[in-house]
């Protein structure tokens, strides 16, 4: 992550349901550059049933398609 940190690639972190509630707690844990992704909504991936995984990949889709374009990111060619 940290490449992709210091190479201006947006990350998405993704949780498990029962820990949503510890994301204060990942963070505090997190290396320094990695504490601005507290400013990024962490996903939880729900795999009880098929139809909320599915929107559960929706969502992460969704909000990297946002980071891309919305970050310095720039491909490199």
């Amino acid at each position: 992550m940290v490449v992709a940190s210091a190479g201006g690639v947006p990350i998405q972190p993704v949780i498990l349901p029962e820990d949503k509630w510890r994301v204060g707690e990942f963070l505090d844990q997190a290396p320094l550059d990695l504490k601005d992704l507290g400013a990024v909504d962490f996903i939880h991936l729900d795999r009880s049933r098929a139809a909320y995984w599915e929107t559960s990949i929706d969502e992460v889709v969704k909000s990297m398609d946002d980071l891309v374009a919305t970050a310095a990111y720039q491909p490199v060619s």
